[in-house]
């Protein structure tokens, strides 16, 4: 039962998924969040899911200590434990690691009342259709975007609260598709597009800022971390790192929803009408814009207002400059000349409330990423198609026109009589490569394994060879 004498201005949950490689960095996460320690008015819970097999601990963060000197060796096992994990009620619905979350969000709200909530997911990720989000290793497991937006209906359903914020702190996870399904159980939305460091959030630091702030509004905290976050990282670009995070509001996102579908649909019809000819401007356009910009995850995403924003310049159709103009509106993104994001575009509140990078790879990110790979790989494609975001704006189905005008032509056989032959669909079952990635200790790049290097939308034939004859 919620201790109603004890109400928190916010209630704070950050769920580890560190059962893979990333068990280390949430040890000095969570030891840097005691040291720091959190103030009478907050709530701060963390359930940790470690690399040691069945080794879950969930933990509340103490007051801050008033004698910093004294040492702070044994936190993790100095009676900071608040729940014991086995037995807890398990949903037949759904999978052993969405009862894991379900369990932790519906106790820690429980626990007290707060007029606010927000909810961090720290693990693997890797976009909307990936299999690693927060990936566990002892069984092997992860959730699915379908899943998550499922627990976080039930938590809803048990509690009666939504979140103010939900954070993911994960690879890959700020897509429009992502958004889409989850704008039911939050109002802001804060995540990366490209890469998270390992290290993740500097959540201490977060904590430091609240202990001197408790009231901060909701909105004001999605923005602060991503400012927090940003400046932090800031100090690693002589390193080479780049990052980015983003502040979505995510209840204005139905007008961008529609934006989008217009744009796709519009942009269907264009490459249709000239599919076959000797000319193709829109076909080439698009290309072009797609080449240039931002991307991320062997480049299966782009920067949504980045891409329109080359669409814009690179096509002469004034439809097709007006609808893109609508979706950059629509998002807000990043103010070229002032470098900040606006709260207000011609009146209409955008997607994105801040969007901040440090270093130089996403440095043409402006808060939210849309799936546009270069080539289709069925398996994903079928994923795909199943979103929300999918059925709501028909992207898939100008991802289908769009991957198909622009597949590059076979190279031509110098035997007159030769057949075309199937491609590999996917080239990630090649023997080859099944057998580079299982040496792997721990997938590379968010847990997915090394990709194909390919040309970019390769032919799906090909002709032999004469050396292969």
């Amino acid at each position: 039962m919620a201790k109603m004498e004890e109400s928190k201005t916010w209630t704070i949950m950050i769920y580890m998924a560190g059962d893979n490689d990333l068990s280390e960095e949430f040890v000095w996460s969570l030891m840097e969040m005691f040291k720091v320690g959190a103030a009478k008015p907050l709530a701060v819970f963390v359930e940790f899911d470690s690399c040691s097999r069945g080794d879950r601990k969930r933990y509340q963060i103490p007051l801050p200590k008033k004698d910093l000197s004294s040492s702070f060796d044994g936190l993790m096992d100095s009676g900071r434990l608040v729940a014991n994990l086995q037995g807890q009620e398990n949903d037949p619905e759904l999978t052993e690691q969405g009862n894991k979350l379900k369990n932790f969000i519906t106790a820690s709200i429980k626990q007290y009342e707060a007029a606010h909530h927000l909810l961090i997911l720290a693990g693997h990720g890797g976009g909307a259709i990936s299999k690693v989000l927060l990936k566990d290793r002892h069984p092997v497991s992860f959730l699915t975007l379908d899943e998550l937006q499922n627990v976080l209906r039930k938590t809803v359903s048990q509690t009666g609260k939504t979140m103010d914020i939900i954070g993911l702190d994960s690879c890959v996870m700020n897509a429009l598709e992502v958004q889409c399904e989850l704008q039911q159980q939050a109002t802001y939305f804060v995540a990366s597009q490209g890469l998270e460091p390992r290290t993740g959030w500097p959540l201490f630091r977060v904590l430091e800022a609240l202990n001197q702030q408790p009231q901060l509004e909701p909105a004001a905290l999605a923005q602060f971390l991503v400012q927090t976050h940003t400046a932090y990282y800031a100090n690693y670009e002589v390193a080479g790192l780049s990052t980015d995070l983003a502040a979505c509001d995510v209840t204005r996102i139905q007008p961008l929803l529609q934006a989008v579908k217009s744009l796709a649909a519009l942009l269907n019809v264009k490459l249709l009408e000239e599919e076959g000819k000797r000319k193709h401007p829109h076909t080439d356009a698009l290309i072009q814009a797609h080449w240039k910009a931002q991307s991320y995850k062997f480049e299966d995403y782009v920067d949504l207002w980045d891409f329109c924003d080359l669409l814009e310049q690179g096509d002469g159709d004034a439809e097709i400059k007006s609808a893109c103009r609508k979706v950059k509106r629509l998002i807000g993104g990043t103010n070229a000349s002032a470098g900040k994001t606006p709260n207000q575009t011609n009146g209409k509140s955008p997607l994105v409330l801040q969007s901040c990078y440090s270093g130089a790879s996403f440095q043409h990110s402006h808060g939210v990423s849309i799936y546009f790979p270069w080539v289709k790989e069925s398996e994903e494609f079928q994923l795909y198609q199943e979103l929300d975001f999918a059925k709501q704006t028909a992207w898939g189905d100008f991802l289908n026109t769009a991957l198909r005008v622009t597949e590059r032509e076979p190279r031509p056989s110098r035997n007159p009589q030769a057949k075309p032959r199937p491609a590999v669909e996917n080239p990630m079952d090649s023997p080859l490569i099944a057998d580079f990635n299982s040496r792997l200790v721990e997938p590379a790049s968010m847990g997915e394994g090394f990709k194909m290097p390919k040309v970019k939308n390769s032919p799906t034939v090909f002709f032999r060879d004469e050396c292969g004859e």
